[in-house]
């Protein structure tokens, strides 16, 4: 029994109330919501600190879109992928997406920061020429559209530069590539917009990476109005340089990488599959309709006159076995490494496009030279050229085209046309 005598001696039941369960519940939320708020309040000091601490270098691996702003009718709605969608919208000719029109933009990553804009058209050109011009249309890939330089210093952009320093003013390069297009999409674009823009000359650009041993065919985009609740976190998450420095620590991790690897959060680059022995063997549908493809491109090139010029971009583990050695660490494959086969994919395309009657410029052998001189690559996550290489092959585009502008120019001046073939001084289109 208590001792009643003591007015201070604590009495259950009277002076105190045990707790209820009402009350046991709204002291456990309490703590959970403490507990969620220091933990939010350390990862958003964690963010500061990093931060501050990279100057605001730590960016994506890939590249990615920061829009400023687009055509009107482009302002609708764009692709729902976080990092390359906001620059994209959605094309009904058989391409599946392609370049906002009037887009003004920079592509950011951890390796580069560039501006990337696009004309009326949606092309990563200047605003293409009412007065008369001999047309150079580039088709491709993100090689092709230059993806991590300047506007200026994709290798279009270059050649351009090339040509009006021999003094060929008439000569127009208009740069029609879109990153990701395979060369499904490139025949579609080709099709239904390129002839519209009746070029002389078809630089058709393959990258060894994804282009050889593909179905060419077009992606079936998903625009932003139909991102979900776990693709806004996707997104936000992309932003965040603790979680961007995190993963990079982690991948530093060999058992870590390879876990993350094998459960598909990580990806593990393609080349050192691509190049290995008996590939070509493995993708024989694939390569098959490439063929046909490539047959029909000659086809409507030919029935137009326009000369045809398929340009081969290796991929940086055929150019260097540094770069080959380090895929191969990085993937951590199951297994034996593979058996490299690094001329398998240039084989495979020199034996289609002879079929096809097409002119081909291999590009590997130049890009091996320039690079043992002065890198062309990125030297690290990034697989494209950088204004070296990219410097490198519009050199050699010029060289292969020289011959046919000089004598088309010199032609015309002696008729007194212009190089498309119109009177000299006759109005443009």
């Amino acid at each position: 029994m208590p001792d009643t005598s003591n007015p201070l001696q604590v009495q259950p039941d009277s002076e105190q109330e045990r707790p209820t369960g009402a009350s046991r519940w709204r002291l456990r939320l309490t703590r959970c919501g403490l507990v969620g708020l220091s933990l939010a309040l350390a990862l958003l000091a964690g963010e500061v600190i990093v931060r501050l601490a990279t100057c605001g270098r730590m960016g994506q691996r890939y590249g990615h879109f920061i829009v400023e702003s687009v055509a009107p009718e482009d302002a609708a709605d764009s692709l729902a992928d976080p990092l390359i969608g906001p620059g994209l919208t959605v094309a009904g000719d058989g391409r599946g997406y392609r370049l906002r029109r009037s887009l003004r933009s920079r592509f950011v990553s951890i390796e580069y920061d560039t501006r990337l804009t696009t004309n009326e058209q949606g092309l990563r050109s200047p605003p293409l020429r009412r007065d008369p011009t001999f047309r150079i249309l580039c088709l491709g890939d993100s090689f092709c559209m230059g993806m991590g330089v300047d506007d200026d210093r994709s290798y279009s952009a270059v050649l351009q530069s090339l040509v009006r320093h021999e003094g060929w003013d008439d000569v127009e390069v208009v740069n029609a590539g879109v990153l990701g297009y395979n060369p499904g999409p490139m025949y579609a674009f080709f099709e239904n917009e390129g002839l519209a823009l009746a070029p002389r000359i078809v630089v058709l650009e393959f990258w060894v990476g994804d282009d050889v041993y593909c179905a060419p065919g077009s992606a079936i985009p998903r625009l932003r109005s139909q991102v979900t609740v776990r693709d806004r976190i996707q997104a936000a998450a992309f932003k965040s340089h603790l979680l961007l420095l995190t993963m990079e620590r982690l991948r530093g991790i060999r058992p870590v990488r390879r876990w993350l690897l094998d459960a598909g959060v990580l990806s593990r680059y393609p080349s050192d599959m691509l190049l290995r022995e008996g590939e070509a063997d493995r993708h024989k549908d694939k390569i098959d309709a490439l063929g046909r493809l490539l047959v029909r491109f000659k086809q409507l090139c030919d029935s137009r006159q326009i000369q045809l010029l398929l340009v081969l971009m290796p991929v940086r583990e055929q150019v260097s076995t540094e770069f080959w050695e380090a895929t191969v660490a990085y993937n951590l494959r199951p297994g034996p490494p593979p058996k490299p086969d690094l001329l398998g994919p240039n084989r495979t395309m020199k034996q289609l496009t002879e079929a096809a009657g097409i002119e081909m410029l291999d590009l590997l052998p130049v890009i091996a030279a320039a690079n043992r001189v002065e890198a062309c690559y990125f030297p690290k996550w990034d697989v494209h050229f950088n204004e070296r290489g990219h410097q490198v092959v519009a050199q050699e585009l010029f060289r292969r085209l020289e011959e046919r502008l000089r004598k088309d120019s010199e032609a015309g001046r002696r008729q007194g046309k212009t190089p498309d073939g119109r009177p000299a001084g006759a109005p443009g289109p």
